[in-house]
């Protein structure tokens, strides 16, 4: 049997990792109100139970696919796993399998651990995203002039850029629209593709490389306003490299020597997620990290009951109600609910956390 996690309250956005004491239960909310000029029958308590899906990779061991603090899923032994949704109908995943023989990678879909056909196909599946109602993947599949960029809604590929670019992240606005980083070798774009004619409305420039630098981009986030994008500024001679920030059109630095994996908005605040990196390796790549956490630029030390190194690898604001940290440790992963301690999952050695998604009830407490 895995964790039940349970939320006692509505967590507004808190900015500091607080506890390292790994419990279930936290908040307390939905109190049981009178009325102040007559007495009323006392309304039912609730509580929101909350059900934690996370995946990652384990080398050559392969994805798998956490249920609070148990795997439900092996994947295959030679895939990664890049993004999942946890559905009515069953828990959906996207990665990769990987043929280390003859050097060529091939996208796939799982559903409930098992593979779903995409096609005879080389290329590679990004992160995932669902509004309830539905899932959606980008990726990058080879053609005979390179890779194009693809979007899959629920198993079934809806949209093929037309020239070569590769897609590496997406998320969905408000208005169901798809909002996709393309990557090719001028840099990086920013797509808003419309949902209902799978056309794309506008392009536009994030960020341009030259002749010393490269730019990359881990994630995106939609917000019902402004939009945020995490991106890496890396040499072209070494593995250096400086994290930052897209907003609306800015280029916000993190500071250099920094990683950041994931980005969202909460209660007004942009938020990234990620490292900095305190060793380098002679190559110049990361040693040791630290995990930390950005609010409006500001960094805040994340690292709190984490043994060697850590790193704040995924950010989920679940429906402006919750808003939750992944972090990632040595042999283990920890989940923070508004910067606190919420539960930690004990993995192996290799275990690196790389994509998750949630689903919260409300339910009457007995």
């Amino acid at each position: 049997m895995g964790t039940e996690f349970v939320i006692f309250a509505v967590s507004k956005f808190m900015i500091m990792k607080k506890s390292i004491i790994a419990v279930a239960l936290l908040f307390v909310c939905g109190a049981v109100f009178f009325s102040s000029c007559e007495k009323a029958d006392p309304q039912p308590q609730y509580q929101y139970l909350a059900t934690f899906y996370v995946g990652g990779n384990e080398g050559l061991e392969g994805a798998c696919i956490y249920k609070d603090s148990v795997i439900v899923h092996k994947l295959d032994s030679n895939s990664t796993i890049s993004g999942l949704a946890a559905m009515s109908d069953g828990v959906y995943a996207c990665g990769t399998i990987w043929d280390m023989t003859a050097y060529v990678q091939t996208p796939a879909l799982w559903k409930d651990g098992v593979r779903v056909d995409v096609g005879d196909v080389e290329g590679a599946f990004g992160n995932m995203v669902n509004n309830g109602t539905k899932w959606m993947c980008c990726g990058s599949f080879k053609g005979d002039d390179g890779y194009h960029g693809v979007i899959f809604e629920n198993g079934k590929e809806v949209f093929r850029s037309e020239t070569p670019v590769r897609f590496l992240c997406m998320d969905y606005g408000i208005s169901g629209d798809y909002y996709v980083v393309a990557s090719d070798d001028k840099g990086l774009n920013l797509w808003h593709i419309a949902a209902d004619t799978k056309t794309v409305k506008e392009t536009s420039s994030v960020a341009v490389n030259d002749g010393d630098y490269r730019w990359s981009a881990s994630s995106i986030y939609v917000g019902s306003v402004n939009i945020i994008i995490g991106l890496a500024k890396t040499k072209t001679t070494s593995a250096d490299s400086e994290a930052f920030c897209w907003l609306d059109g800015d280029i916000l630095s993190l500071g250099p020597d920094c990683v950041v994996n994931a980005v969202a908005f909460a209660d007004g605040y942009y938020v990234a997620g990620g490292c900095k990196v305190t060793e380098k390796t002679e190559m110049g790549s990361p040693k040791s990290t630290v995990a930390v956490q950005w609010v409006n630029g500001n960094p805040q030390d994340f690292s709190l009951g984490c043994t060697g190194n850590s790193d704040v690898r995924l950010l989920m604001n679940w429906e402006d109600q919750f808003f939750f940290q992944c972090v990632q440790a040595q042999g283990q992963f920890q989940i923070c609910l508004g910067g606190v301690l919420f539960g930690e999952v004990k993995t192996s050695e290799l275990f690196g956390v790389s994509c998750w998604d949630a689903t919260i009830e409300l339910v009457p407490v007995k």
